[in-house]
Order: structure tokens, then sequence, then C-alpha cells
């Protein structure tokens, strides 16, 4: 009984990451286009010959213009996601051995 309400319990917190994870990758977007991050990407997967003379300086640049907060949020999406499926197939795991060892 106790793992039964555990895999509900984590099966509901999986739901929440699956929902979760849309709009912190588009908080995350919204982030990275806002703070120039994208044209630094940009800028060094398109003009290798400039890149080689200041690459410090554009990774730099990259590192400055990072959007954290969008990034922890979508970690933390994905860890509650495989967090939850990981403990949710634990449990019913759980839940078909004794349901198999009581027949």
């Amino acid at each position: 009984m106790k793992a039964r309400i555990a895999a509900s319990l984590y099966g509901f917190a999986g739901l929440c990451g699956i929902v979760l994870i849309v709009p912190a990758f588009q908080y995350m977007a919204i982030g990275a286009s806002q703070s120039g991050f994208l044209d630094y990407v940009s800028l060094a997967t398109s003009d290798w010959a400039n890149l080689a003379g200041s690459w410090k300086l554009l990774l730099m640049s990259l590192a400055e213009s990072v959007p954290i907060v969008g990034s922890v949020l979508v970690l933390s999406a994905l860890f509650v996601l495989v967090y939850s499926i990981k403990k949710l197939v634990r449990d019913i795991n759980i839940i078909n051995t004794y349901r198999h060892a009581t027949v």
C-alpha cells in the first residue's frame, strides 16, 4: 500500500516535470535571445577567421550572456522528471513483485 501511494506521488511529480519543461524552455529561449547569447553562438559558428584571433573574448562574451535563470529552471524540471520516473519505476517493480509473491 505504501508503494502504491509513493508511486502515485512520483507519477504526479513526473507529470508536473513534463508540464514545467515547456515554459522553462520558453523562458530560457527568451532570455537567450534578449541577452545576445544566440548572436554570439551564431558568430562562433559562422565566422571562423575572426574567431581564431579573438576566441578568448568571444568565450567571455558567451559566458556573460548565458541565461542562468532559464538554464537552472530547465535543469530543475529535467531533474524532477528523471528522478520521479526512476522512483516510479522502482515502486512499480515493488508493487509487481509483491503482487506475484502473494499469489
